[in-house]
Formats: structure tokens, C-alpha cells, sequence
């Protein structure tokens, strides 16, 4: 999550421009609302917001993390893959050991030393497909 609101909008203007929707979300981890929206976002997943509208939203809450939003009104997949945790393996250890590879994608590392892949939405992927023992969603 970025901790600067100045930061935090230009991010969030950047994402937009690439063809992303970033939504303001929370971004204190001692909060039981951590990386939920600051706003009601619904509409935005199948109409694209202008730029001015996320302007707004994030000028609304200076305070806020990013988050894109994804599924079919959006056409983007993201495909979050956690480090090695409590024994657990990473998520892109777990995809090389079934023999899957991940095409080359815009990629950003997670505060929790993650990936996040990004790709065109597909049917094949919902979210939240998690499994035991396994740190990818």
C-alpha cells in the first residue's frame, strides 16, 4: 500500500492510464477493514470511471492504499502470489511444481513480499481460487 496521498493519486492516475480502475482502499493493517474500499465501486466494474471521477475518489481519501479492480467489466485477471509463509510454499513454487509457467506480464511486488501478475481477464480464473496449503489467489 503507498503511504503518501500525493504518491498515492499520481499511482492511482498511472494505473488508470495503463487501462486499469484503481479504487481507494484501506491501508492500515491493524484495521479488521485492511484492503477494503473506501468507496462503493460497483458501478465502476462494468463502466470504466473517467479519470476526473478516480481523481475524485482518491482525493476524497488522501489516506487510502490502491487497489484495481478486476473480472470481466474490467478485462483484468490478477493473479496474487504470496511468499513462503508458516511452512506453507510460495504460490509460484506451487504453479513450477504442476508445471505451469506464467507468461510475461506487468508485475508489481506486494507489500508482504508477494506478486501480483496481471493479465487480460479470463473464465478460466475466478477469484479466490485457494487451496490448502497453497499461498496464491
Amino acid at each position: 500500500m503507498v503511504t503518501n496521498a500525493i504518491t498515492a493519486i499520481t499511482i492511482a492516475l498511472e494505473y488508470y492510464d495503463l487501462g486499469f480502475t484503481p479504487i481507494p482502499v484501506n491501508q492500515d493493517r491493524e484495521s479488521k477493514y485492511f484492503k477494503t474500499p473506501k468507496i462503493k465501486f460497483q458501478k465502476w466494474s462494468d463502466n470504466r470511471p473517467s479519470r476526473e471521477e478516480v481523481k475524485s475518489a482518491f482525493d476524497k481519501f488522501p489516506d487510502s492504499g490502491i487497489a484495481n479492480l478486476t473480472g470481466p467489466g474490467t478485462n483484468l485477471t490478477v493473479i496474487d502470489s504470496d511468499p513462503e509463509k508458516n511452512g506453507i510454499e510460495s504460490g509460484l513454487e506451487t504453479l513450477k511444481k504442476e508445471g505451469i509457467v506464467l507468461d510475461d506480464s506487468f508485475t508489481v511486488k506486494t507489500q508482504s513480499g508477494g506478486m501480483h501478475f496481471y493479465y487480460k481477464h479470463s473464465k478460466i480464473l475466478s477469484n479466490n481460487i485457494q487451496g490448502e496449503g497453497v499461498n496464491l489467489d
